[in-house]
C-alpha cells in the first residue's frame, strides 16, 4: 500500500468485502430493484468513486474525467472543491501518478485551505508532506508530516469513543496479528515475534531483526514483502501506531498525560 504511513489507511480496507460484492475494484455497480432508476446524485457519486479507484490503480484514462469533475466542483463552493482536490491528490499518489498529484495540489489556494478545511484536515497535511518529499524538500516533508501526525493523534483522542477494547488489557507483545504471522514461514515468524517483543523500543531496526535470525537485511525485506505485502519497517511503524493509539484510548491512563505516551514510544 503506497499510502501505508497514513494513520487511517486501514479504514479503506474495512470496506473491501462490500466493494467486492458490488463490482469489485472496477467500480461499484449498485443494484436497481423493481426497475426503479438510481437517483442521479448517487449515480454521479458512484462514478466519481470508481474514477478515484482507477486513478489509485494507476489508470491514466481516469485523469480527464476527474479533471472534469474538479471543474464542476468549482461551481459548488470552496469546501467541496477543496475536498475533491485532496481526494484526487491522494488517489494520484497511490497510483504513482505524481504529475497529476502535483498539478492538482498546486491548484489548492490559501482561500480553499481556510474555507474548505474540515474540523480535522489531516488529509491535506498528509498531501503536503508527500508532495514536499516527492519534490526533494526533506525539511518541509518532515515539518508537514509531524504536523499531520499531531493532528491525527488529536483526532484519535477526541473523536473515537473512549471505550477500551477487550484486548486492550493484554500487553502489546501478546496481540500479534495472526494474519501476518500465518503468512510468514517459520524462520521469519521468529523475526516477527522479535519485532513484537521489542516494539516499544524506539531504536529497533530492521538490521537488528535480521541479525536476530541470522539473515541479511535484504532477505528479511524480500520475505516480508512477498508474504505480507509490507516491508519490516512498515510493519514496525504500523504496530507502533497501534500501540500509541491503544495508549491514548486507554481509560485507565490520565487522559491529559500524552507526555508519558510520547516518552514510552519514543
Amino acid at each position: 500500500n503506497r499510502l501505508l504511513e497514513h494513520a487511517f489507511w486501514q479504514s479503506a480496507e474495512m470496506g473491501a468485502t462490500l466493494l467486492a460484492n458490488h463490482g469489485g475494484r472496477n467500480g461499484w455497480t449498485p443494484t436497481v430493484s423493481q426497475g426503479v432508476p438510481m437517483p442521479a446524485l448517487i449515480q454521479r457519486r458512484a462514478e466519481y468513486l470508481s474514477l478515484l479507484r482507477r486513478m489509485a490503480d494507476g489508470d491514466r484514462a481516469a485523469i480527464d474525467p476527474l479533471m472534469a469533475t474538479l471543474n464542476h466542483s468549482r461551481k459548488l463552493g470552496s469546501r467541496l472543491l477543496m475536498q475533491t482536490k485532496v481526494e484526487v491528490v491522494l488517489a494520484a499518489l497511490s497510483g504513482e501518478q505524481y504529475d497529476v498529484a502535483g498539478r492538482v495540489f498546486d491548484q489548492i489556494c490559501n482561500r480553499e485551505t481556510t474555507y474548505g478545511a474540515r474540523r480535522w484536515n489531516f488529509d491535506f497535511l498528509y498531501c503536503r508532506a508527500k508532495m514536499a518529499a516527492q519534490r526533494g524538500d526533506a525539511a518541509g516533508a518532515l515539518k508537514f508530516y509531524t504536523t499531520y501526525m499531531q493532528d491525527a493523534l488529536r483526532c484519535l483522542r477526541t473523536e473515537t469513543v473512549n471505550v477500551r477494547r477487550a484486548s486492550a488489557a493484554v500487553p502489546v507483545a501478546s496481540r500479534a496479528s495472526d494474519d501476518v504471522s500465518a503468512r510468514l514461514s517459520a524462520k521469519y515468524r521468529r523475526a516477527y515475534r522479535y519485532i513484537i517483543e521489542n516494539i516499544e523500543r524506539s531504536d529497533l531496526t530492521t538490521r537488528e531483526v535480521a541479525a536476530h535470525i541470522n539473515v541479511t537485511e535484504r532477505a528479511l525485506q524480500l520475505a516480508f514483502k512477498s508474504a505480507v505485502g509490507m516491508s519490516p519497517s512498515s510493519v514496525i511503524r504500523r504496530m507502533r501506531l497501534e500501540g500509541i493509539r491503544s495508549d491514548l484510548l486507554d481509560s485507565e491512563r490520565n487522559p491529559s498525560n500524552i507526555i508519558d505516551t510520547a516518552s514510552r514510544w519514543g
